[in-house]
């Protein structure tokens, strides 16, 4: 039997995030993906840079079964009027993220109507802004 597996190399791609405010959405889609330190972005207009942006989950123990926590992070310079992103963005109803090798996965709260949405947290200085998505869930991300 062969136990060794061919597994690929995957990285997100694309990442958007959904406003629950409103019917926008932010779109960060690089032509070669998150592989680089720093990514050209545009939102309303203006350019800035992101970094790479990471996902990952944990599990904790309950007496109902595992609760999984999955967190999406990334960070960009602050500029002038980037209260207005932080305004729209700091409640997501849904974060929609596509890998390289073509999954995807929705994160999200399973009934927006009945739950709270996704409340992200936002940490600023006079340089750069850490925004970060954790999502508690009682089941792991699934890639489709």
């Amino acid at each position: 039997m062969n136990y060794l597996r061919k597994s690929k190399n995957r990285f997100i791609s694309k990442v958007e995030l959904v406003s629950a405010l409103d019917e926008g959405s932010f779109l960060i889609n690089p032509p070669s993906g998150f592989t680089d330190d720093s990514i050209p972005v545009e939102y309303n207009q203006l350019y800035f840079t992101i970094n790479t942006i990471t996902l990952s989950q944990k599990s904790k123990p309950s007496n109902a079964g595992p609760v999984w926590t999955v967190e999406l992070d990334f960070s960009f310079p602050y500029w002038a009027g980037c209260e207005e992103f932080i305004d729209r963005f700091k409640y997501l109803s849904e974060i929609k993220l596509t890998l390289n090798t073509g999954e995807i996965s929705r994160l999200n709260k399973h009934d927006i109507s009945l739950n709270k949405p996704i409340e992200a947290t936002i940490q600023t200085n006079v340089r750069t802004v850490n925004f970060s998505a954790p999502i508690t869930q009682m089941q792991p991300f699934k890639l489709n």
